[in-house]
């Protein structure tokens, strides 16, 4: 419908979309050519990551990185996951390959800290750090968004340098 999006996904559940429906990974090209579209990603396959050994956890986001690039045509900017698997590290593995900005939210029952701020610079023990958008999106399929819709506004516009809102789009049709 012509608006911008982000779209989380790991490297796997592209490289299935290509196999399965190769009409819409072009589709998916054309529109972050036209930036509309901003594939977040990074992982190969969404484990248990933060419990491997490192050269797992570096090889699966390597593998995942080169998968994304040959099926998107274009480098995996943001690194983003579905299931949760942060740990120390994780800013350091990112910068090493080049990537700065990450989405550090969970979409599963993990939870994180909670930010007042919509980024935050998340740093690693050896000083490398990343901007993360830490900021809990509300549920586009509840009606109860929508009706505090004017509240959260007024939130963010208070508390945010510039207002912030995320609205999270699952499988329920929005409101």
């Amino acid at each position: 419908k012509g608006q911008a999006l982000n779209l989380i996904a790991s490297s796997e559940l592209l490289e299935r979309l290509a196999r399965d429906r190769a009409d819409l990974i072009e589709s998916m090209r054309q529109r972050i050519a036209g930036d509309l579209l901003e594939v977040c990603g990074g992982p190969y396959h969404e484990g248990e990551d933060a419990l491997l050994p490192v050269e797992s956890q570096l090889a699966n986001l390597k593998r995942g990185l080169a998968v994304a690039r040959e099926l998107l045509g274009q480098d995996i900017k943001v690194f983003a996951r579905k299931r949760f698997a942060a740990h120390p590290q994780l800013p350091s593995f990112l910068t090493s390959f080049g990537i700065n900005r990450a989405v550090a939210l969970t979409f599963d029952e993990a939870v994180l800290p909670t930010h007042r701020s919509p980024v935050i610079n998340w740093p690693a023990p050896d000083g490398k750090q990343i901007e993360a958008f830490a900021r809990t999106p509300y549920a586009a399929d509840q009606a109860q968004t929508f009706f505090h819709l004017a509240h959260y506004l007024h939130k963010s516009i208070m508390q945010d340098q510039s207002a912030t809102l995320a609205l999270l789009h699952g499988a329920a049709p929005a409101g």
